[in-house]
């Protein structure tokens, strides 16, 4: 009975990880939706002793952005923003684009403005080449605007067929240990019997998708950060 208890347990927590770590990261593909930015590069200057680009800001961004900074040292890459002096919240998500005009991640920002009507030095990868600004709320005005970001359907697809399927061994073998601890006399036909399978594979099934559903949900949630 304690052996198939340790390896019920052991299986249980190998199936949580390859489903909401190894498979997401793995299979799940994020791709994002948004315009390349037009801002113009105006001057190249030290700002906070580092070397930096300084940008005007977009036409969409002007009434709360002047202008934005990307400060580049070697291993270090920032972000900071000049603001309007009416500002004094801003929520905003920063586009990274990297040297092959790629979109590969999207960091929001929240902030209170206190100061010289500048944000904090926002670090970015450093596989940063430039950003593009998507201000989503500013005091108490939200702008409505974001960045579309979306799973890919083939990846959607190939993630929800592996759930359904390791949840199905999965189901498979806690029947198994439970049979194995609890089943006595009727372990065999509780492990093998056809109403039992039946169940087994609308468990999967019902599990794979919701399962799969919720990874995919949180991913897209995830690529904001």
């Amino acid at each position: 009975m304690v052996i198939g208890l340790i390896i019920l347990a052991v299986s249980v927590i190998l199936f949580v990880m390859l489903m909401t770590l190894v498979l997401p990261k793995k299979i799940l593909k994020i791709v994002y939706k948004v315009d390349k930015p037009n801002d113009r590069g105006i001057k190249k200057c030290l700002f906070e002793g580092k070397n930096c680009i300084v940008y005007e800001s977009s036409r969409e961004n002007k009434s709360f952005i002047k202008q934005y900074v990307l400060l580049q040292e070697e291993g270090y890459k920032a972000l900071k923003c000049k603001l309007t002096p009416n500002v004094e919240y801003l929520d905003y998500d920063v586009v990274l684009f990297n040297r092959y005009n790629k979109v590969f991640k999207v960091i929001n920002v929240k902030e209170d403005i206190v100061g010289m009507n500048m944000t904090r030095s926002t670090r970015l990868p450093d596989e940063t080449a430039y950003v593009r600004i998507v201000v989503r709320r500013v005091n108490r005005t939200n702008l409505k605007r974001s960045p579309i970001v979306k799973v890919k359907g083939s990846s959607v697809f190939a993630f929800s067929l592996l759930a359904v399927l390791f949840t199905a061994v999965e189901a498979f073998v806690i029947r198994a240990c439970c049979s194995y601890c609890f089943g006595d006399v009727f372990r065999e036909s509780f492990i093998s019997s056809g109403e039992g399978l039946l169940s087994i594979a609308a468990l999967a099934l019902a599990m794979g998708i919701f399962g799969a559903m919720s990874v995919v949900i949180s991913a897209g949630k995830r690529a904001r950060r």
